[in-house]
């Protein structure tokens, strides 16, 4: 079985700079909503192989953070996954937090 992702990453616009590597809180403290429109498409690919022992979605970011941190392929143009980076995994999305992950509504 493989699952689609993407990967997107804060783009350098003004308001983008305010929040990147920021926590979910800072987010909700500070009444701030995301829009994709804050963020770049760095990377598109499929997920395979081990994809399907996960039990969650969560436990399939955290694998594609793995990825994107240890070993990431060579097409990849962005930074390392970190926080304020968001991962689309089947058409819904996840905000990457300073521990884990927070599904989003973009």
């Amino acid at each position: 079985m493989n699952t689609t992702f993407k990967i997107y990453q804060l783009n350098n616009s003004n308001e983008a700079r305010n929040i990147k590597f920021m926590g979910y809180d800072f987010l909700v403290e500070n009444n701030i909503n995301l829009s994709l429109s804050l963020y770049n498409e760095v990377y598109a690919g499929k997920i395979g192989g081990r994809s399907e022992w996960y039990d969650n979605t969560k436990e399939l970011c955290d694998e594609i953070f793995h990825q994107f941190n240890m070993n990431h392929p060579a097409d990849f143009k962005g930074h390392s996954l970190s926080t304020s980076d968001i991962v689309e995994i089947e058409g819904k999305y996840y905000y990457c937090d300073d521990y884990g992950w927070v599904k989003v509504n973009l």
